[in-house]
């Protein structure tokens, strides 16, 4: 889609993928484009490189179907009918496509590490979220292993770690700044701990770049880019009603309770601009 990879998986081909992947020889790292994604990867040439060099590309948005048909589309007359579709994709079955959430991914991720008794971390967010994300966790899947809930690091458009002091005792900078000592530090002390799935949550585009600049350096099988995630499993932000979910209006009900995600608008636009007009 516009030069992004997206593999056409269903959740459950996709959580059969990965747990096929701990059984064998490799290290792995998953991520779950989506429309505003496709866009980030098209001025970022890093971003395109880093999703495309994924294991597994699972599609987080239905937008993603709709774009692929209209791209097929070589008249741009038939491209400008199908575009008011693009709000609501599923009332074609020839836009059909399988859509898999970073939370729905993760939650049937954690059933199963539960019942197989995988070793999980999580890192990001902040610390506040990721202290009320083990307690939720620990309540929901008590049998499960986790090896660390961490969320005391920042990570900048590069996939690097920053420290802000002002919620991390490990610097004395007032100022949030690069230091790959603490990182190199974090790591020893937790990261090289065997891990069977880390779940990454610095938002998208950061945790993407970190996961393949760190994948090869931890003691770790399979990294899963799980964006917002951690906030809806620790309580922290409501999901959207089933009924919205189906419509493919989740992204609605996400602007009305976080108004600040309207000013990443503009990356939807652009991306219905770039699946109608360019080449």
């Amino acid at each position: 889609m516009l030069n992004v990879r997206i593999d056409y998986i269903r959740l459950d081909q996709a959580v059969e993928t990965i747990v096929g992947w701990l059984k064998k020889p490799g290290k792995y790292f998953v991520v779950t484009p989506n429309p505003e994604m496709v866009v980030d990867a098209h001025f970022d040439g890093e971003f395109r490189k880093v999703l495309n060099s994924s294991d597994l590309a699972i599609p987080d948005s239905s937008r993603l179907g709709w774009g692929s048909y209209v791209r097929g589309q070589e008249n741009i007359f038939l491209r400008l009918i199908y575009s008011p579709l693009f709000i609501f994709p599923q009332l074609l079955p020839r836009f059909a496509y399988p859509r898999t959430t970073g939370v729905d991914l993760m939650e049937e991720l954690l059933s199963l590490s539960e019942e197989k008794a995988f070793r999980t971390a999580y890192l990001g967010g902040s610390k506040r979220v990721a202290d009320k994300l083990s307690k939720c966790l620990r309540l929901k899947y008590p049998k499960l292993k986790i090896v660390f809930c961490s969320g005391n690091m920042l990570v900048n458009e590069e996939g690097m770690i920053y420290i802000d002091s002002e919620r991390n005792k490990m610097t004395q900078s007032k100022n949030i700044s690069p230091v790959a000592d603490i990182e190199n530090r974090f790591n020893h002390h937790q990261l090289i701990e065997k891990i069977d799935i880390l779940f990454v949550a610095f938002g998208h585009k950061k945790q993407e770049k970190w996961m393949y600049k760190n994948l090869s350096r931890l003691n770790t099988k399979v990294m899963v880019g799980v964006g917002g995630s951690f906030d809806y499993l620790a309580g922290e932000v409501p999901r959207a009603p089933q009924i919205l979910r189906q419509a493919g209006l989740e992204w609605l009900f996400r602007i009305v309770i976080q108004p600040w995600r309207i000013k990443r608008f503009w990356k939807l636009i652009y991306y219905v601009y770039m699946v109608l007009f360019s080449k």
